[in-house]
């Protein structure tokens, strides 16, 4: 028994270089008979910009993040 599972990527205008992803079946059953579980690895790559390579994002890709003190001081557990 095979099926066909058709993924389809959202464009957007980020370059996020070559992503892997894996598809898992499992409790499939066919004509009341139970199947073997399966799993699949798939990649999905980036078509917006080929020659740039990942370590390098265009400008304006770069993520954005903020950071807030809640205690003046903090200490990491020995």
């Amino acid at each position: 028994t095979s099926a066909e599972l058709t993924l389809v990527a959202a464009d957007d205008a980020t370059y996020e270089g070559v992503e892997g992803f894996t598809v898992s079946v499992s409790n499939a059953q066919t004509n009341g008979q139970a199947l073997n579980d399966a799993s699949a690895d798939g990649s999905i790559a980036d078509d917006r910009a080929p020659d740039q390579p990942p370590s390098e994002p265009p400008y304006g890709d770069l993520p954005s993040v903020s950071v807030t003190a809640i205690q003046a001081q903090a200490t990491e557990p020995a």
